[in-house]
């Protein structure tokens, strides 16, 4: 039986809605409940409730001499009311019965997950086409593809699904609903993870006019793409082929397990960019020549740096935060003379910040450096701690540059290490950085819990 309650203020009902979460469940749920038991709270529910479009794709993986990875299998509606996949006929059937809840979805987020079997057969009808739901959304403001599980990569992908991302980049092509973004053109913050959308045709990266791009105002990239660490010409830093608009981008983040700071970054969004985060996701020894010098044990002399000029940042002039990611690599064998690692250039990166000024806006520079392959004993004695953060932290670098600096130390623990301490145990140990952290500059991150880490 529905209730009816006296007519509320507009601001009032979109303040009581705006505290639900729809990501939540139980949220979700309350949601559906006023909206089919409260007049007043119908409408603007449902839009609430449209606001995020969840699209779990599965995957069948087999083997096959012509195709050892992994084929797109079909693709699902995750309900996030029932928390479980759908066959997607429901929510399809929704925006075609009421097309005006298209128009409230704010978040499309595409989470492929996995499932294994021993069939070959790739022969099979997906149960919700992706065709079918992205072009109604017109209005999304934030568009993730996610999978935190394991990399998607673009030489690899189902043809189907392959047809659909280049319709989703193919901006020029007339007649197509796949042209996706180009009718987004309320589209400002944009996240990819775990899927390298690169390819080596540039064909399928058609030259899109500037006047035709949405303007981001973020952008977020996580990728673990088999590409060289020595290619510069990422497709998403080529202008040439570039998708979207970024002279408004306020915030950048790009984490890479290839990846290294490209020259071309700072030049792209100069003028509008307030937010940059620079870091990669993995390290490995020898797949980051480009940035890391080679230092050894019980020294401070660089015995190979770094190969490439770390990028100039003094463009930056309305940058407000700056996080970079080090990294200190040894190997787990006693018998290592020498460790890894990107502070040298990272050091030097910083330094090309612009210098402060009464005009500029406050800068927060945060860098997280993380200890890999380096057993305890090893760490404390053998690196020279002291030495490299003052090649870090310089005293004239952070008070010409920084307003404030916070320095992150992490160690990263893997299985045939102990967990039973803290990381103050271990290093205050060193008398630099215990006087660091009782300057206020240093803080320490918790351990990572030990774990088998699987090659993607």
């Amino acid at each position: 039986m529905s209730t009816f309650i006296s007519p509320l203020p507009l601001e009032l009902l979109e303040h009581i809605i705006d505290n639900f979460d729809t990501s939540s469940i139980k949220d979700r749920k309350s949601l559906s409940q006023i909206a089919s038991t409260c007049r007043s709270f119908a409408g603007i529910s449902q839009k609430r409730l449209f606001h995020d479009v969840y699209i779990r794709i599965t995957l069948e993986f087999y083997r096959a001499e012509h195709c050892p990875h992994s084929a797109w299998d079909r693709y699902r509606v995750l309900d996030s009311a029932e928390n479980q996949a759908s066959s997607g006929p429901r929510c399809l059937d929704i925006l075609e019965t009421s097309p005006h809840l298209a128009n409230n979805v704010r978040s499309l987020t595409l989470m492929p997950t996995y499932e294994t079997s021993s069939a070959g057969n790739t022969d099979w009808q997906p149960a919700l086409s992706l065709y079918a739901i992205i072009p109604r959304l017109h209005n999304v403001q934030r568009f993730t593809i996610s999978d935190m599980e394991k990399a998607c990569c673009w030489e690899c992908m189902d043809v189907q699904l392959r047809e659909l991302m280049c319709g989703l980049l193919q901006t020029q092509l007339e007649n197509s609903t796949l042209s996706f973004f180009i009718k987004c053109p309320s589209l400002k913050k944009l996240h990819f993870e775990c899927l390298d959308l690169r390819t080596s045709d540039t064909e399928d990266f058609p030259i899109v006019p500037a006047l035709e791009k949405p303007q981001l105002e973020l952008l977020e990239i996580l990728c673990f793409g088999a590409a060289s660490d020595l290619e510069e010409d990422h497709s998403w830093f080529n202008s040439s082929y570039l998708l979207f608009d970024l002279t408004h981008l306020k915030s950048f983040k790009v984490t890479a397990r290839y990846f290294f700071p490209t020259p071309k970054i700072p030049g792209m969004f100069s003028k509008s960019l307030e937010n940059l985060e620079l870091g990669t996701h993995d390290f490995f020894p020898g797949s980051h020549l480009c940035t890391t010098s080679i230092i050894p044990l019980n020294s401070s002399v660089i015995e190979r740096p770094y190969q490439r000029l770390p990028p100039d940042l003094n463009a930056l002039e309305n940058l407000r935060t700056l996080k970079v990611y080090g990294a200190i690599h040894g190997t787990l064998f006693s018998f290592a003379n020498s460790y890894e690692t990107n502070l040298p250039f990272l050091s030097d990166m910083l330094k090309t910040l612009p210098c402060k000024a009464i005009s500029t806006p406050i800068l927060e520079v945060t860098l997280e450096i993380q200890v890999y392959h380096l057993p305890i004993e090893f760490a404390l004695e053998s690196v020279r701690w002291s030495r490299m953060m003052a090649s870090v932290m310089n005293q004239d670098t952070i008070a010409a540059r920084f307003a404030v600096f916070n320095l992150h130390l992490q160690r990263s623990l893997y299985t045939l290490e102990k967990v039973d301490f803290d990381a103050s145990d271990i290093f205050d140990r060193d008398d630099g950085l215990k006087v660091l952290r009782s300057s206020g500059y240093l803080t320490y991150l918790p351990s990572k819990k030990p774990s088998i880490r699987r090659s993607i």
